[in-house]
């Protein structure tokens, strides 16, 4: 046991001897204490919220960017808005279905024409990334004067006399495919080799709208204090009468269109002709937030091939539809330029969820069922 003991204690001697040879070697006795404590600064740091879940730290400033609403469809954008709406006539009966680029306007329209068919007409915040939009029809003057309501560029394909004479004397922002502007438009080929009408065929896209307006010289930017009259809130729910299915009859022996409440994801699901109301690029069907049927008073204009006369001033009553629930409203306008006034029947104004936004423009007597 001695000597364990001695053996022990001549091997600590001599470790003491090396360690005080290589500290009078280095000329001091810290060095190794101060590069532990830098190799554990540099090896060990301490965590950041950044190092431990970058995702997230990343996603922060974005969503903290994003001051501003899109005053369409209510959605939060990084910068103030101040693109020129574009608004484009689609053709919309059984033989030129499918739609295509309508999912991606942020609010459509549904008017009647003549011979009981509907028009739509899409509205675009920002058209330059949709890749395929029509079919392109013909104008009529109540649509132009809607378009107005958005200080939108107005797109067609020829239209009623009515309507062609007011956009030349009004100077209202238009492209029209019939006319020195068909170059920015083109005849889908595979729509011709299927047997389409000659009159299904004419679409355009995005970016071809965006180098016409350029070429025509229009205004591509909102002037300065335009508003469209729209208000959105999502933390506003109004509760009405039960409105999970819609709907919307524009007259008798004609065009129908009907809407169905998801729970899941607060939208509207469109259907027309029986089936679902599909965009022909994503294949999917339509789907809203908001739905809103304007009531106003209709009728046929003589000596122009039963072309109908739409009021869009004036003042009319309406319904709002939004998380399987409807409202009574009421509309106003004042003049052709002015946005649209929307108020419930105390005469608050009207709030719209964020979203994309179905609005029907029906006769005084056009029946509208939603349970």
């Amino acid at each position: 046991m001695k000597r364990i003991l001695s053996l022990a204690l001549a091997l600590a001697l001599l470790l003491c001897a090396c360690a005080s040879q290589s500290a009078d070697e280095t000329g001091t006795s810290e060095p190794v204490d101060e590069t532990i404590e830098q190799t554990e600064a540099e090896t060990d740091p301490v965590e950041t919220e950044a190092e431990t879940n970058p995702t997230e730290t990343e996603a922060e400033p974005s969503e903290a960017a994003l001051l501003y609403v899109n005053p369409l469809n209510g959605e939060a954008i990084a910068e103030p808005y101040t693109a020129r709406p574009v608004a484009v006539m689609l053709n919309n009966i059984l033989a030129a279905m499918p739609q295509h680029g309508q999912s991606q306007a942020d609010i459509l329209y549904e008017v009647l024409a003549e011979g009981g068919i509907t028009r739509c007409m899409a509205i675009y915040s920002d058209v330059s990334a949709v890749p395929k939009i029509g079919s392109v029809r013909s104008s009529r003057l109540y649509y132009v004067e809607l378009a107005q309501s958005y200080d939108a560029i107005y797109v067609h394909a020829g239209g009623s006399t009515e309507a062609l004479n007011y956009l030349s004397s009004s100077g209202w922002a238009d492209i029209d495919g019939n006319s020195g502007s068909s170059s920015y438009f083109y005849r889908d080929s595979d729509r011709i080799a299927s047997g389409y009408a000659w009159e299904h065929t004419l679409f355009t896209s995005g970016p071809q709208l965006v180098a016409a307006a350029e070429a025509l010289g229009l205004r591509s930017t909102v002037e300065e204090g335009t508003t469209f009259g729209l208000e959105f809130d999502d933390s506003t729910v109004y509760v009405g009468s039960s409105a999970e299915t819609v709907q919307v009859k524009f007259g008798i022996g004609t065009k129908t269109t009907s809407f169905t409440y998801n729970a899941d994801d607060s939208l509207y699901y469109a259907a027309q002709f029986g089936s679902d109301y599909i965009d022909g690029t994503t294949g999917e069907a339509l789907t809203f937030r908001n739905l809103l049927v304007l009531r106003t008073s209709l009728s046929v204009l003589s000596g122009e091939a039963g072309y109908l006369r739409v009021d869009t001033t004036g003042s009319g009553t309406g319904y709002y539809m939004c998380n399987g629930q409807c409202v009574a409203i009421r509309w106003s306008r004042e003049s052709v330029t002015d946005p649209f006034t929307y108020t419930l029947e105390s005469g608050a104004p009207l709030v719209l969820s964020p979203g994309k936004t179905y609005i029907a423009v029906v006769s005084t007597s056009a029946s509208i069922q939603y349970s």
